[in-house]
């Protein structure tokens, strides 16, 4: 059996557990069983006030530690980064049961939380255990180079970059229909980890330069942005939508935006970037230029790379696309994009030296016969 630890349940919409569920699914796949463990009820639902955020995790610390430790004994434990804690959490239980752990940092902690200055009297505890629960992971998996690297220069530790795939996305749609005026839209958290201030100084100035362009907020804004701000007047905020409906929303807008406070560079990745950058629209990259991910974006066709408060020099380069550019632009760079194939195909060459023999026997069996069956089929 494998625990699988993380905030959120396994038919949760957030990032983590929708991935961490394809793999576990892939697990069930080769005859494994699965616990998952939880503790916080639903992603959407959590308080945007720092402090209730904190009891929050808090309280899903603790729930998953107990019922990590009196859970059957595993042969296998994968933790993701959520919520900060549980990495001290996983450390304690692989050493209860005595078996292996994957950790997979899509999040670093205490650093990201001290680089949004919160958590400041139990930082320096934090980081004390932190440090020496890195070592004794088995294996680490991360999503970025910047990632890998402050991995390596704060922690001295190695792991592997994993690339995320779009979840929303079985096939690229053919959309060229876009809804009248020009929309930009900005889809997900708006948390402090994100840059918000630029976008509404850019849609301030679209709209004093005469520009048709309107701004949409989809998902939490709301609840984050300050109550007493004054709002650019065509800006619309609405919820989340389903997730059968996000693909066709984000196509019916002009132009995509993705922005990452420079702060957290070599902290996280944008999980949303995986579907946005596959989507044959323009995106706007408002963060650091001299990220990994910047350097990489710099290959993607109409795409803009804007440091936070370049405001007017982004609502330049917006104007340009209130017609949207031809699909075709996009081809190569979305054949070379990660895949959920290739994700799997890479933890399982991880995850397979760290299960019973029988069970890595029995891969290694049904590889085997995978390939004799080609060969007869040659």
């Amino acid at each position: 059996m494998i625990l699988i630890l993380n905030q959120f349940p396994e038919k949760d919409p957030a990032p983590t557990s929708r991935y961490l569920k394809e793999w576990g699914e892939d697990l069930r796949q080769q005859g494994e069983s699965i616990q998952w463990i939880s503790g916080t009820p639903s992603y959407r639902l959590r308080s945007p006030l720092f402090i209730f955020r904190a009891l929050q995790d808090l309280q899903t610390v603790f729930l998953i530690l107990w019922e990590g430790i009196w859970s059957p004994t595993p042969h296998l434990i994968i933790a993701s980064s959520s919520p900060p804690g549980i990495l001290l959490v996983a450390t304690v239980l692989k050493l209860w049961h005595r078996v292996p752990l994957i950790h997979w940092a899509m999040d670093l902690h205490p650093d990201l939380s001290e680089a949004l200055g919160e958590n400041k009297f139990l930082r320096g505890i934090f980081q004390f255990f932190v440090k020496r629960c890195y070592p004794l992971c088995d294996v680490l998996l991360t999503l970025d180079a910047d990632m890998q690297k402050k991995l390596r220069t704060t922690y001295q530790v190695d792991s592997i970059i994993t690339r995320l795939w779009p979840l929303n996305l079985a096939a690229i749609p053919d959309s060229r229909s876009v809804q009248s005026p020009p929309r930009w839209i900005y889809s997900g958290n708006l948390g402090k980890a994100h840059e918000w201030k630029t976008v509404l100084e850019t849609q301030s100035r679209l709209e004093q330069q005469g520009s048709p362009f309107q701004l949409r907020l989809q998902g939490n804004a709301s609840q984050r942005l300050p109550s007493n701000l004054s709002l650019p007047q065509q800006i619309e905020l609405s919820d989340y939508v389903a997730e059968e409906n996000l693909v066709s929303t984000l196509l019916s807008c002009h132009l995509l935006i993705a922005t990452q406070n420079p702060l957290t560079t070599g902290l996280l990745w944008p999980c949303k970037l995986a579907l946005l950058s596959v989507l044959p629209r323009p995106l706007l990259w408002i963060g650091s230029k001299n990220s990994s991910t910047a350097t990489e974006f710099k290959q993607r066709p109409h795409t803009g790379i804007f440091e936070p408060g370049e405001s007017e020099k982004i609502a330049q380069w917006i104007k340009q696309y209130e017609t949207i550019p031809n699909q075709n632009d996009f081809k190569k760079w979305i054949e070379k994009q990660p895949t959920q194939s290739a994700f799997l195909e890479q933890v399982r060459k991880v995850t397979l030296p760290l299960r019973p023999k029988a069970a890595s026997r029995k891969d290694e069996t049904d590889e085997s016969a995978g390939s004799l069956l080609k060969e007869d089929e040659i």
